[in-house]
């Protein structure tokens, strides 16, 4: 039994992040709660409601404490500062992902001598970081990589929950997601800003290309879609979330380097490995809308949108393999040439629900 002094003080006023989930806080900022779950950037004090004498203050004249998120870095281009200090929404406007690390001139450091190995971390050394050398520096024997995890898959499963980011794991208890998640998460937006980002980036042959593979699945899309109810879409993103919790569960157990992305492409959810394997961070993925095909070549995109005119809507079982798959990582200039095997889950209606792919570096 827990002594009066060694019980957690609780706050009169929680996190922002804690009243949302409805749970307990403290009055220490970062709360243990949000760093637990790698939200510590946006733990700030809940507003506190109007005192009586502001009721005729119009909302938008207070300003509120808006967290500043610090883990883009330069993720999002030379004006990433500006970008998130401006308060802009993320998961309603679509900013792409740009290589903003400079490579490592030499990695020999990073090697045990006595071993031949490399030890790979998220927080430290990630894969691109000796992607050039690895093949220079090996002195005639063979080299083995070490992925240093801070999870360790015989403790407790690790959840990043975050009620925050709608578009991926919002809660870890299954009772929560039925009871909490009453509104449909809409794909339509992420599509228009999926296909606006494609139109700017890609030359028009390979625009050309997409397009033929959009016009196999597209009209089977909307007949599908086109009279169901608010209440199936509901069913759906409670469907989407309560797998996802499963998937969670599992991957963590596993060690391969695993995505999972919605059916507009939009990423949900990485694991600790995939960090390590591409240098991207879990905040810089899942803190904003970010597509898959961001992170991939050009030719890779392509590639993508063939896989998924494979699989969808169509009779599907087992796995279907993307041959083409070379992942732009957080390194300038540095791409990583990956096997990467797709799983999908399709949702009541037979419409793709999620799919799930696991990558390994081809060396």
């Amino acid at each position: 039994m827990m002594t009066e002094g060694a019980r957690r003080k609780r706050s009169k006023t929680a996190c922002l992040n804690c009243s949302k989930a409805h749970a307990s806080c403290e009055e220490k900022r970062p709360c243990s709660r949000c760093v637990m779950r790698g939200v510590d950037d946006t733990c700030i004090d809940k507003p506190r409601k109007k005192s009586k004498y502001m009721h005729g203050i119009n909302e938008k004249q207070i300003l509120l404490p808006v967290p500043v998120p610090t883990y883009f870095e330069s993720a999002l281009g030379e004006r990433t500062n500006e970008i998130v200090s401006s308060g802009i929404d993320l998961f309603s406007n679509h900013i792409p992902l740009v290589p903003y690390r400079n490579k490592t001139v030499n990695s020999n450091f990073l090697r045990d001598d006595k071993t031949n190995q490399y030890e790979l971390t998220a927080k430290k050394f990630t894969f691109p970081d000796i992607l050039d050398n690895i093949n220079t520096e090996s002195d005639g024997h063979d080299i083995s990589l070490s992925l240093k995890c801070e999870e360790s898959v015989d403790g407790p499963v690790r959840y990043y929950d975050n009620p925050l980011w709608e578009h991926s794991l919002r809660y870890r208890r299954s009772i929560d997601i039925y009871e909490l998640v009453n509104r449909p998460l809409s794909h339509t937006p992420g599509f228009h800003h999926l296909f606006n980002y494609l139109s700017k980036r890609l030359p028009r042959d390979k625009l050309i290309q997409i397009s033929k593979e959009l016009s196999e699945f597209r009209p089977i899309f909307f007949e599908c879609s086109i009279e169901l109810t608010e209440q199936d879409l509901i069913f759906m993103e409670q469907g989407y979330q309560r797998t996802l919790l499963e998937y969670s569960k599992m991957i963590f157990k596993s060690g391969t380097p695993t995505c999972i992305w919605r059916r507009n492409g939009q990423i949900s959810f990485i694991n600790e490995e995939f960090e390590i394997l591409t240098g991207w961070k879990r905040q810089q993925l899942l803190g904003k809308m970010t597509f898959i095909v961001e992170i991939l070549d050009d030719d890779s995109v392509v590639d993508y949108f063939k896989t998924f005119s494979k699989i969808a809507y169509k009779e599907y079982k087992g796995s279907e393999v993307m041959y083409n798959c070379k992942i732009l990582t957080s390194v300038k200039e540095a791409k990583m040439n990956c096997n990467c095997i797709w799983t999908l889950r399709e949702d009541f209606t037979g419409l793709p629900l999620m799919i799930v792919a696991n990558f390994m570096p081809l060396l």
